[in-house]
């Protein structure tokens, strides 16, 4: 089996692969404003049946 950097290479035959889609990834991210999605998961969970059972249980 194949994993990270090493499963890259061998996909692609270069080296650099991983670290530049590393590099690329991280500067995406870093641009990237997902406060409106996150509020949307936490409204949508916090009014789950299991969530509200679960901040019961104290």
């Amino acid at each position: 089996m194949y994993i990270g950097q090493n499963f890259w290479h061998r996909l692609t035959g270069d080296e650099s692969f991983y670290a530049e889609l590393i590099a690329a990834i991280g500067s995406v991210a870093v641009e990237a404003n997902f406060a409106k999605e996150l509020e949307d998961v936490i409204s949508e969970l916090s009014a789950s049946s299991t969530i509200v059972q679960l901040s019961q249980m104290s």
